[in-house]
């Protein structure tokens, strides 16, 4: 339950937003600067002026109309989290079109309700205001970023992203159960629960994951090595 408390905490922290009690909603202009640092995979928010961030090509400061509804019908059936709004349907539209992209690809269903499955460590428990800044500010920074640079750029340099509805559940379902798997003793119980151990079990999952990140990592390095040789023969 939200309480008067924490929504004047809220605005405190984004004063952009203003409630509306008839229809139980925090809607307005949310604000923020915030870039992202692909080396550290972490996208760095509320960037004090004199901060070196903001001289990175990633920082961006902007701000989006949302509408963020706080009653218990309205919440997301699958997340159990506030439906947040993407209010502003010209910017929005203008996005899609000259982009020449879909509007899902931003992650925006038509009645322009988000879908907030980005790959983004999320809670459904959060506080309105980590929420908000957990979770909704990346997604509209997400936004800001394909305005900028594109979508192909945004699928590339930014975090991942997960499907939309039920089967991006499934994924961050499975995704979390492979973490798990890292500390599991070989002769243990798997924890799927089928009675086997671990060795004959699951973890062939969690080896073909470590597998496929480790060639992922050598492809970015050798992607990164053959940037700096082209760079150095720019210079000779």
């Amino acid at each position: 339950m939200v309480t008067p408390f924490i929504i004047l905490e809220t605005q405190e922290k984004y004063p952009g937003l203003r409630h509306d009690g008839s229809r139980n909603v925090l809607l307005g202009e949310l604000a923020f600067s915030a870039c992202w640092h692909k080396d550290r995979r972490q996208l760095k928010r509320e960037i004090p002026l004199d901060s070196n961030s903001r001289e990175f090509p990633n920082f961006i400061e902007d701000s989006h109309s949302i509408e963020i509804l706080l009653s218990e019908e309205s919440r997301d059936l699958n997340e159990r989290h506030p439906k947040v709004i993407a209010s502003d349907v010209e910017r929005i539209d203008h996005t899609v079109v000259s982009k020449s992209i879909n509007l899902i690809d931003l992650h925006i269903y038509e009645d322009r309700s988000c879908c907030l499955m980005l790959g983004q460590p999320q809670l459904a428990e959060l506080p309105l205001p980590s929420f908000i800044g957990n979770v909704v500010v990346p997604f509209f920074y997400r936004i800001s970023y394909v305005e900028r640079h594109g979508l192909t750029m945004a699928r590339s340099e930014l975090w991942g992203e997960y499907s939309h509805g039920a089967e991006g559940l499934r994924e961050r379902s499975y995704e979390s159960d492979l973490k798990n798997l890292k500390d599991i003793p070989r002769n243990a119980p798997c924890s799927c629960g089928s009675n086997l151990k671990f060795k004959r079990c699951c973890i062939k999952k969690f080896n073909a994951k470590q597998n496929i990140e480790r060639d992922l990592q050598n492809a970015e390095q050798l992607s990164n090595a053959r940037r700096h040789q082209l760079d150095r023969v720019k210079y000779i």
